[in-house]
Parts: structure tokens; C-alpha cells; sequence
């Protein structure tokens, strides 16, 4: 009796040890971790070549881009975004954005801010009526 006693509480608290460890492994991993910089840095980086291609239309100047992404990262790509040719550039695309605000000298004319729109709106692969313009 004293024998069973022993070998159920045995039992009883190798089952809460065991228990114990799962909540607390259960705890570590889905514990939100702090997401890296990779998707703020990408979507840096991008504005910046964003906006020193847009200087490049004429007419404008000033430039200053903000782009709207999804909650995760985008999707890791390799190549340039830009390039040279129309067929590659239109063959890239960036996932993960949603929207664009470019902020440049020149908009108050509507063929210029046009062609903004029409640059940034093909560039990053979204609609022209998710491109704001203004000056």
C-alpha cells in the first residue's frame, strides 16, 4: 500500500514536471519577438531609389516618397528594382506594397503630377488610385 502510495504520487509529479515544462516551452516560442529592421530597411532603401528616380522627370523636384507596406516583410527578391530595361523592370515586382505618397516640387502642374503617378503607380506594381501627388 505504502508502495503504490509512493509509485501514484510518483506518477502525479512526474505528469505536473512534465506539464510545467510544456506551458513554459509553450510560452517561450510563441512569445512575440520583436520583429528585425530587414522590412523597414527594405522599404527605406526603396523610397530613396524611389525618389531619386522621380527627380529625374521633368518638371519636378523636391522629392519625397513615403510607401505604405503590409504587416510582414516583403518578399525577398534578387536583382535591382530598376533597371535599364523596360521588359525587367516590368517583369520585377515588390510585394508587400500597399500605397504611395510622394511629396515634390512641380505637382500644381497636372501633367507632371500625371506622369508621377503614372511612374510610381507601375514602378512599385499598384494601382494609380493608390498614388497620392502633392506638392
Amino acid at each position: 500500500m505504502l508502495r503504490d502510495f509512493i509509485k501514484n504520487k510518483y506518477v502525479k509529479l512526474t505528469a505536473a514536471a512534465i506539464t510545467l515544462a510544456v506551458l513554459v516551452l509553450l510560452s517561450v516560442f510563441t512569445h512575440a519577438v520583436p520583429a528585425d529592421d530587414s522590412g523597414n530597411e527594405y522599404i527605406t532603401a526603396l523610397e530613396t531609389k524611389l525618389a531619386a528616380h522621380i527627380s529625374e522627370i521633368s518638371g519636378v523636384y523636391g522629392v519625397s516618397v513615403m510607401l505604405t507596406a503590409e504587416e510582414s516583410p516583403p518578399a525577398v527578391r534578387t536583382g535591382m528594382l530598376f533597371s535599364d530595361s523596360a521588359a525587367s523592370a516590368r517583369a520585377q515586382t515588390t510585394h508587400g506594397i500597399k500605397g504611395a505618397a510622394v511629396v515634390c516640387g512641380g505637382a500644381d502642374d497636372p501633367l507632371v503630377k500625371e506622369k508621377v503617378v503614372e511612374y510610381v503607380s507601375k514602378v512599385l506594381g499598384i494601382g494609380a488610385s493608390r498614388v497620392c501627388v502633392v506638392s
